[in-house]
């Protein structure tokens, strides 16, 4: 009997388990060159994102393969301890079944095209339909709830 009371309640637990996946652009570059480093404005950025995400208990990073990707993500890295992994945008059907069935709180950093692209691909409506080649303040959160999981979407600016 102790042993169905147990379960019973694991799976209770397991069913109302709530993550959440932060999705942001990079922040602001130095140029437009193909692998430019942030500028100085964009590490202040990601400085400023590591602070908003330091209580989120983000478990894992995610980050395209390129310096202004990783730069913006490298603050909360280092203040949480995590390696940085890197996806490739162009597989992101692949990538939003792996970070769904996370268990874990997620940071993802991509481009301007991309982070729609990734917010489609997990079928989210979103109001924002492009973002600018000047706009880097856009924060998606994503929470998802349960083992089948439902997602819901918050759009916010930082």
């Amino acid at each position: 009997m102790k042993k169905l009371v147990v379960l019973a309640l694991f799976s209770l637990v397991a069913c109302t388990s709530t993550r959440t996946i932060f999705i942001v652009r990079h922040a602001e570059k130095i140029d437009d060159s193909r692998d430019p480093d942030l500028s100085e404005t964009g590490q202040l950025r990601a400085q400023k994102l590591a602070k908003i995400l330091a209580d989120k208990s983000i478990q894992e990073i995610f980050s395209t393969d390129y310096k202004r990707t990783r730069q913006t993500a490298n603050p909360l890295a280092q203040l949480n301890g995590i390696t940085i992994q890197i996806y490739k945008p162009d597989t992101l059907d692949l990538f939003v079944k792996r970070i769904v069935k996370s268990e874990k709180n997620v940071l993802v950093v991509g481009h301007s095209n991309s982070t729609l692209s990734l917010l489609d691909a997990m079928g989210l409506a979103h109001t924002i339909k492009k973002i600018d080649e000047t706009d880097y303040s856009n924060l998606f959160i994503v929470r998802l709830k349960g083992s089948r999981p439902k997602m819901s979407l918050e759009e916010s600016k930082f």
